[in-house]
């Protein structure tokens, strides 16, 4: 079965040759993706957080760092935690 599906013309197939032919350039891609998607959901929880902490607090350096602090708990749990507990059970054959 593995090499009908290695052998059939479809896309999907040719990216699976691609990544197993090349496992470094994959991850690197990878990687790179993962930073950028970080730099961006820091940004975005700034702008949402931001406006509302300024009303409770005063220091903009504690705002900055409960901004960061809740930001990275929210990547660990949505980016990093929860894909490795359910995507084990996803297997694509």
């Amino acid at each position: 079965m593995q090499l009908e599906i290695e052998m059939s013309p479809n896309s999907l197939s040719k990216l699976k040759r691609t990544i197993r032919a090349n496992p470094e350039k994959y991850l690197a891609t990878i990687a790179t993706g993962n930073y950028i998607v970080f730099v961006l959901c820091i940004i975005a929880f700034k702008e949402l957080l931001f406006p509302v902490f300024e009303n409770f607090i005063l220091s903009k350096s504690f705002i900055i760092l409960l901004t960061v602090i809740i930001s990275a708990i929210t990547i660990l749990l949505f980016g990093k935690l929860i894909p490795k507990i359910i995507f084990p059970f996803c297997r694509i054959s």
